[in-house]
């Protein structure tokens, strides 16, 4: 549908016009569907699509973001992240990664690339494709941000999951340390992640304070930002 017949950071507004026609002709009965899946290049950045859809006043009030899904390739995804930082924008935005050719390597090398991506990504649940059934049907309804979300999904969506430490463990101090088994990239280093749970709401204009000062001295260093009132 796009004129260029590419689809990456720089054809934002070729992409917002695109997705609008598209629902004027649903809405006049020339087309039908319930979802639209927007596949980028292989190495487009997702944050400016996604800012698109979020600030794009005719797209917010059109459309949701359902979630943002990674395909990470077992095979040749560890080079690639080394190589070019838009894949590992790709991992640190996505609601979910699917790791692809796990068959094509051993399973020390899964497990490896696994905990390489659960590093720039602590949220995101991983799935290998060829063991998991029904894949497709997982897709969906990745992102907090719906009516019937519940506290915990929302929380479990903007946070990570972790399990409360065990009081008995290492009791007797013979636990071994745990030790690196990859050699990461020193970009790869530098992605975070921050959350913060309020108990009180905040009003509006302190809130668009907050985060127009945050965007305006860090805008550049900031990958996603999320945000749910319960």
């Amino acid at each position: 549908m796009l004129s260029s017949g590419c689809l990456c950071c720089s054809v934002r507004g070729d992409l917002s016009q695109t997705i609008l026609r598209l629902t004027d002709r649903r809405d006049g009965g020339a087309l039908a569907f319930d979802r639209i899946v927007i596949e980028t290049t292989g190495l487009a950045d997702p944050g400016p699509i996604l800012q698109t859809m979020l600030v794009d006043r005719e797209l917010a009030e059109t459309t949701r973001m359902d979630g943002v899904v990674t395909v990470a390739d077992a095979a040749n995804g560890p080079a690639t992240l080394y190589a070019q930082f838009e894949a590992v924008s790709q991992v640190a935005m996505a609601d979910l990664i699917v790791l692809s050719k796990t068959v094509l390597v051993n399973q020390k090398e899964v497990k490896t690339f696994k905990e390489r991506l659960r590093g720039l990504n602590p949220t995101a649940p991983i799935l290998d494709a060829a063991k998991v059934a029904g894949l497709w049907g997982k897709i969906w309804g990745l992102s907090g941000i719906c009516r019937s979300v519940q506290q915990v999904e929302a929380l479990h969506w903007m946070a990570q999951r972790q399990a409360p430490p065990d009081p008995l463990a290492n009791l007797s101090g013979l636990a071994p340390a745990k030790s690196e088994t990859a050699s990461f990239s020193p970009h790869e280093s530098r992605i975070g992640t921050a959350s913060t749970a309020l108990d009180d709401p905040l009003s509006d204009d302190f809130f668009d304070t907050w985060l127009n000062t945050l965007i305006g001295l860090r805008g550049p260093d900031i990958l996603r930002v999320r945000a749910l009132s319960l």
